[in-house]
């Protein structure tokens, strides 16, 4: 038998056993995880908060609102996405839940000298969302559940 005959018939061989045993194994990847709505929500909420500073920075206020407002709000005024007119961050982040009725929002208040940022009826306040300065609303909250989380000035907690 000649070498390239002898070369060929290996290959077949080769070919075939790795068709009977299966392709070798590949090397695993792993699988970013997701983010959580909750990890979202705390992330958009800093974002926020810090752009909120520069704002107040840079003008010696924070931007007013007329009463609590956000994208879609049951509570006050529902701007979409320019919920907090006059903030620089384009587009404002809106809640994971995306919802157009009211739910689950973004609020913002402020009389120019103090403000509120709370993720409203989110479903998932509680002490795990307290982080990186998000405090649980003292307003939105009773013995037994919290409705709101965020950022707020000293003077902010009371709206």
């Amino acid at each position: 038998m000649s070498a390239r005959k002898l070369g060929l018939a290996l290959a077949a061989i080769a070919t075939l056993a790795l068709a009977a045993c299966g392709a070798p194994e590949q090397e695993q990847t792993e699988v970013p995880a997701t983010v959580t709505p909750a990890a979202q929500r705390i992330q958009d909420l800093t974002t926020i908060n810090a752009s909120l500073e520069t704002y107040r920075a840079a003008n010696g206020a924070y931007p007013v609102s007329s009463g609590f407002q956000g994208y879609a709000s049951n509570w006050g005024a529902g701007l979409g996405a320019d919920w907090i007119p006059g903030l620089q961050t384009t587009p404002l982040p809106r809640d994971p839940s995306m919802s157009e009725t009211g739910e689950s929002q973004y609020l913002y208040f402020s009389d120019g000298a103090d403000y509120k940022l709370i993720a409203h009826l989110t479903g998932d306040c509680g002490p795990e969302v307290e982080q990186s300065g998000v405090r649980i609303d003292p307003n939105r909250r009773d013995t037994t559940q919290c409705w709101a989380y965020g950022f707020w000035s000293t003077g902010g907690e009371h709206f």
